[in-house]
């Protein structure tokens, strides 16, 4: 297949074209007379965590400009979970909710799994919960990212082999499995596997995508 050097991916340009796109189909919902309304999402914040503050600001930003309503539930850490549970099962019930999200991290008190599994899959926007209607962002990104490199090249990732390194149910097998539903000859390994066997996987693939959270952690050879 043709190679790409040293390619530096615009990932600022592409995200404002899906903005755009995104704005058009919402638009599009909206006009439409049996539903004339915005979706709406709900983001719970839980603590004070000045990071996850900034990521739900963002996060509402963002929807606001889209045309996505946004409810914010900011919960004091020191809430009773049972009480977040309840507030998740009322969302779950609301109708003119369409999508819920609970920003992560949780303070430690918390069973973050017990919080997520409570989620509507059908309203699991982040993809956490099992069986979710929805696939995680960061795996719909890289395919997108990915699907953008090879179209440059004439060229389309089905039958091309790929290694996942990195096995997170938000990140890595989510990749994985986009990957194999484009009839790609996916492998994913994580870090049971050998330095010397993911590195003959790497030079025997097309495609590596790394879900570790490390930066250069792939190097030349």
């Amino acid at each position: 297949m043709p190679i790409i050097k040293d390619k530096i991916i615009d990932g600022k340009s592409l995200s404002n074209t899906i903005a755009e796109n995104l704005k058009k189909e919402i638009q599009q919902i909206c006009s439409n007379e049996k539903i004339n309304t915005p979706p709406n999402l709900a983001i719970i914040l839980i603590g004070e965590d000045p990071a996850s503050e900034l990521y739900v600001k963002a996060k509402a930003n963002i929807s606001k400009d889209l045309g996505i309503e946004t409810s914010v539930y900011k919960i004091p850490s020191e809430t009773n979970e049972k009480d977040i549970l309840f507030l998740i099962d009322t969302l779950n019930k609301d109708e003119t909710i369409n999508g819920i999200i609970v920003q992560l991290p949780l303070p430690e008190k918390f069973n973050t799994d017990k919080i997520l599994s409570k989620i509507d899959p059908a309203k699991d926007v982040d993809g956490e919960v099992e069986k979710s209607s929805f696939t995680p962002a960061t795996a719909i990104a890289a395919m997108t990212i990915l699907k953008e490199v090879f179209s440059e090249i004439d060229d389309v990732i089905k039958n091309k082999s790929a290694v996942v390194i990195g096995d997170s149910k938000i990140v890595g097998k989510p990749i994985h499995n986009l990957l194999l539903e484009e009839e790609v000859k996916s492998i994913n390994v994580n870090t049971n596997n050998s330095v010397d066997e993911i590195k003959k996987l790497c030079q025997q693939s097309d495609i590596i995508v790394s879900a570790t959270g490390q930066a250069e952690m792939i190097k030349s050879d």
